[in-house]
């Protein structure tokens, strides 16, 4: 096989990018889905190839899961690592308060 690029993002806890060489998509996403810290795994387009869904219970165990499981695979250049900080939607349920007057007040 000549050789092919694939980054990775997963997000949840944290978004991960990969950048791959010499395996397939579908080759690299059959060892990733199998570790159960991987709750979804897609392939998209545009600045990356596969998206995973990543869930620990802390920061630290999350990190240390990327860089010694994912990022460690064979073939796989380099990461980049984002976590997320808020969650206002996800699967149509809303996380904010819609209700409260989000209008800044003035003083005299």
């Amino acid at each position: 096989m000549g050789q092919r690029e694939a980054r990775l993002q997963s997000l949840g806890l944290l978004s991960e990018q990969f950048i791959i060489h010499s395996h397939g998509f579908d080759a690299l996403a059959d060892r990733i889905y199998r570790f159960p810290q991987v709750k979804s795994l897609y392939l998209m387009s545009g600045g990356y190839d596969l998206q995973v869904i990543i869930e620990g219970k802390t920061l630290h165990e999350v990190a240390f899961f990327v860089s010694e499981k994912l990022a460690t695979l064979n073939g796989v250049k380099s990461t980049k690592t984002h976590f997320v900080l808020k969650t206002y939607k996800e699967n149509d349920v809303i996380y904010v308060d819609q209700k409260k007057d989000r209008r800044e007040g003035v003083t005299a």
